[in-house]
């Protein structure tokens, strides 16, 4: 028994009104116009997967694309734009793919105190893909002029774990 699924989506996150952390809502130096994007979320995103049932086994392998998205800027939490960032610096943080598998038996237990002994074990990210989740830039202390730091939470690298469960 195989099955598989696919889904697509285009994400297009933008400000919906006007808001200002300044002194007044036309001071958007701190803050938002309306349709302005918004930094950290994906314009792109994929999955898809395959799942296979056979006599007590369930196989599943999954996929997911996240496109590149804008870096934030610490102070705005809009996109940093390019004129505020060293020569070199990054303004995105990278696209990625990952995959995900996982295989689980069902042992049914027969004049036993339990229905059944569920056994699993997963790999999350299985070719360790490195990437960032999201990210924003800072100005370095010693700079007045460029935002060259940049911030960025990891993605989580490989992992594996097992599962076991009785039904009762």
């Amino acid at each position: 028994n195989l099955k598989s699924f696919l889904n697509a989506s285009y994400n297009e996150a933008v400000c919906k009104s006007d808001f200002g952390y300044g002194h007044s809502v036309s001071d958007t130096t701190g803050g938002c116009n309306t349709g302005q994007s918004l930094a950290n979320v994906p314009n792109y995103l994929l999955s898809g997967g395959l799942t296979w049932d056979y006599d007590g086994w369930h196989t599943d392998l999954t996929g997911q694309f996240v496109g590149k998205q804008h870096l934030e800027d610490y102070y705005t939490y809009l996109p940093e734009p390019a004129y505020d960032l060293a020569p070199g610096q990054p303004t995105h943080i990278k696209s990625y793919l990952l995959f995900n598998l996982g295989v689980v038996k069902v042992i049914p237990l027969e004049n036993s105190f339990a229905n059944a002994l569920r056994l699993g074990i997963h790999v999350d990210n299985i070719f360790d893909t490195h990437y960032y989740a999201d990210a924003e830039t800072e100005s370095d202390a010693n700079n007045c002029c460029y935002l060259n730091d940049v911030y960025a939470r990891v993605g989580e690298p490989r992992a594996v774990y097992g599962s076991a469960s009785i039904y009762f």
